[in-house]
């Protein structure tokens, strides 16, 4: 199945490149190893690509829209690995794989965010198979509660956001966000903050990790003319949260589930370094506490390997 979904995207950026401009492709990966941590979502990585589909010589106060496609996948799991029952008071395993497919209109003070997401849940997704395979690359036992995993599920999803560009100064940059996600998989809304400070908070609306939502770096003016570039990012998220199926567990089957909470809050920092049309990012988030008998706070980096054409 992940060879299928793959060449599935890999079919839907070649045949979108014959008809639009590709702008930028991207990879992501995400792990909680740099915290000593191996529990909730430990494991997640994208490929992407994103392509303008209007006249990129319309002047920059011209609204510009773009269509981008990403290939995403991603573990969660309990705490302690080692046992083989069902934990009640933690986390059920689950893995995740999606396409998304968004549609962004921008200019220079907004950004409007349109995605659909569509993938599965549950053992088909393989990531059982992906984590033994790491874990025996590192020398880590292995996991011995997959066989309670959430089980098969097609996921659906429609995501919305809208983000705002505030200058604050040549160097500094306010970016207050709203949006919401509706489907099976997720159902919330959540308020953002952002703050940016450097040599190129111009050009872009900012450095995303992986986001059912959002997408890395969506351009905002005509890309910089510096060789070098840098960004430190500062942010703050809520959550009102009325469905998780990675806590709620499985929407019409039976399925081990945990209760969650209502609404929970992210801080989140990194640093963007550019040089000529490369870009690498590393970002990391700390989370509050995602359900009621959750005995941790959860916390995870990202690393970004970035390419604007």
């Amino acid at each position: 199945m992940m060879k299928k979904t793959t060449l599935l995207l890999l079919l839907c950026i070649g045949l979108t490149a014959q008809e639009f401009e590709l702008k930028e492709i991207h990879f992501i990966t995400e792990n909680d190893a740099d915290f000593r941590q191996d529990n909730d979502y430990t494991f997640g990585s994208e490929i992407g690509a994103l392509f303008a589909l209007n006249d990129s010589k319309k002047s920059v106060n011209t609204e510009h829209d773009f269509l981008s496609v990403t290939y995403d996948w991603k573990i969660y799991t309990p705490k302690d690995l080692e046992r083989s029952d069902i934990i009640e008071d933690d986390r059920p395993y689950a893995g995740y794989q999606y396409i998304k497919t968004s549609l962004h209109r921008a200019n220079t003070e907004r950004l409007h965010t349109l995605a659909l997401q569509v993938g599965f849940i549950g053992p088909d997704t393989k990531m059982q198979q992906v984590q033994n395979a790491v874990h025996s690359l590192i020398g880590s036992p292995y996991p011995n509660g997959w066989e309670h995993q959430l089980g098969n599920e097609f996921v659906m999803q429609l995501n919305y956001s809208y983000r705002k560009y505030m200058q604050l100064g040549k160097k500094s940059v306010v970016l207050p966000e709203v949006g919401f996600e509706l489907g099976n998989a997720s159902t919330k809304g959540y308020g953002m903050f952002i703050y940016r400070y450097g040599n190129d908070i111009a050009g872009d609306f900012g450095s995303s990790l992986i986001d059912n939502t959002n997408y890395y770096k969506i351009p905002r003016t005509k890309p910089s003319k510096k060789i070098w570039r840098y960004a430190l990012e500062l942010s703050l998220r809520t959550n009102f949260i009325a469905r998780d199926i990675f806590l709620d567990g499985n929407t019409i089957r039976d399925s081990h589930s945990v209760q969650k909470n209502y609404i929970t809050g992210e801080i989140g920092y990194g640093v963007d370094i550019a040089y000529k049309r490369w870009c690498l990012s590393y970002l990391r988030k700390h989370l509050t506490k995602e359900f009621k008998t959750q005995n941790r706070y959860h916390n995870y980096g990202s690393l970004i390997v970035s390419y604007q054409y």
